[in-house]
């Protein structure tokens, strides 16, 4: 029988997030499974799986704010960014006072443009950047927009920064770290990173993989997608509903018997649910008076 919802994994360090999902997949026995976001090979903590009918709202989930706990020397720096690359001492112990550290995480906050690692999964004309990287070939590197929603110093003994950082969705924290270095005018590299939060999900609440690790216990922790999609407008469809949207017809308050709690906007996407609360479709809502409604589906989940 597939698997449908979400697993909290606690990823250690050593394995790519794309080993992880292969680790389940042999566990499960089931292909439909799929990362939220990756976590580079020496970075820990939680990795979002969604699994069976869930795999349809992994783009839902990559939107999410993550947090992070991670660690910085600075006097370095390396072709990767993070102490997996080739490091080059600057400064063994180089002398930037605690205010400076304040006041650039603080200038830090907010919407900018940033440029990935070379070193990085971002594709460029259909190839990784790092398979550019690896071969030594010359690549204009693109900037996107990120936003850094906090940055708080944790722990600060020269060449050693501790902080913790709330951040958007494609934010590379060793691109941070790399920045700050060329601020301080003394490098930087990322030596640690553990992520403990995407959105209200929390790596405390994560499997670890381990030796006892069993489909048993996946299925134990498995997260309901009705459950795991709190955060996204949701509504409840009777069983007319459910066969109009099985056969892509769209529905209308007539099928709804639970309007979605969170506000809606003309256009916006709804999940669509059964009254067993098991995931039907991804519809679009639109208002055609002030009190109708329509959902036309997008993606139809039944029989997935």
């Amino acid at each position: 029988m597939q698997l449908n919802g979400v697993l909290l994994i606690d990823k250690p360090a050593g394995l790519t997030s794309h080993q992880v999902v292969e680790q389940l997949r042999l566990l499960t026995s089931q292909q439909s499974i799929g990362h939220t976001g990756t976590l580079d090979p020496m970075a820990t903590g939680l990795l979002l799986l969604c699994l069976g009918k869930a795999t349809l709202l992994t783009r839902f989930f990559l939107k999410c704010k993550k947090e992070y706990i991670g660690e910085l020397l600075l006097g370095r720096t390396s072709d990767t960014y993070d102490t997996d690359g080739e490091v080059s001492i600057i400064d063994e112990n180089p002398t930037v006072e605690r205010h400076h550290l304040l006041s650039l995480f603080d200038k830090m906050i907010g919407v900018q443009w940033q440029r990935p690692p070379i070193y990085s999964a971002v594709r460029v004309k259909g190839k990784r950047l790092y398979a550019y990287a690896r071969r030594g070939e010359h690549v204009k590197v693109p900037k996107r927009q990120i936003e850094i929603y906090e940055l708080v110093l944790l722990e600060y003994q020269s060449p050693k920064v501790k902080f913790r950082a709330v951040v958007s969705s494609g934010t590379y924290l060793r691109s941070v770290a790399h920045s700050i270095g060329e601020e301080l005018g003394c490098g930087a590299v990322l030596s640690a990173l553990r992520r403990t939060r995407i959105c209200s999900f929390c790596v405390d609440e994560a499997l670890k993989i381990d030796t006892q690790m069993s489909l048993e216990k996946i299925r134990r922790r498995l997260i309901k997608i009705f459950d795991a999609c709190e955060f996204l407008p949701r509504a409840m469809v009777n069983a007319i509903g459910v066969k109009k949207l099985a056969h892509g017809q769209s529905v209308s308050n007539k099928e709804v018997i639970q309007f979605p709690e969170k506000i809606l906007s003309d256009k916006e996407e709804v999940l669509l649910f059964d009254e067993e609360k098991d995931f039907v479709a991804i519809a679009q809502a639109e208002q055609l008076t002030p009190a109708k409604w329509v959902f036309s589906p997008k993606r139809v989940a039944i029989n997935q």
